[in-house]
């Protein structure tokens, strides 16, 4: 059973990034264009996808709605920061 430590925070700050250069915000609903689940591994539950997200949130890395009513993930200057020092970043 995948849990939230599986899951590649990195990835999903990017991929929130990524949602927002298009002018959204970040949802973890799974069947919508805006979604983080497709960084989520095969198989991750959608309770894990919230989450991950309500992790973020109190991090500061993420803004939005963690209660799971909508979404509207918005990453933070932090979160930006922490994608900027990956180490994943530096080999892309």
């Amino acid at each position: 059973m995948i849990q939230v430590k599986d899951i590649d925070k990195i990835a999903v700050l990017k991929r929130l990034a990524e949602i927002e250069s298009s002018g959204h915000s970040g949802t973890w609903f799974s069947n919508v264009d805006n979604s983080i689940s497709t960084v989520m591994p095969e198989g991750a539950q959608e309770k894990v996808a919230l989450a991950v997200m309500k992790n973020l949130i109190s991090k500061g890395l993420v803004a939005g709605c963690g209660c799971g009513c909508r979404g509207n993930f918005t990453i933070t200057d932090n979160g930006r920061d922490l994608i900027a020092a990956s180490p994943q970043q530096e080999s892309e």
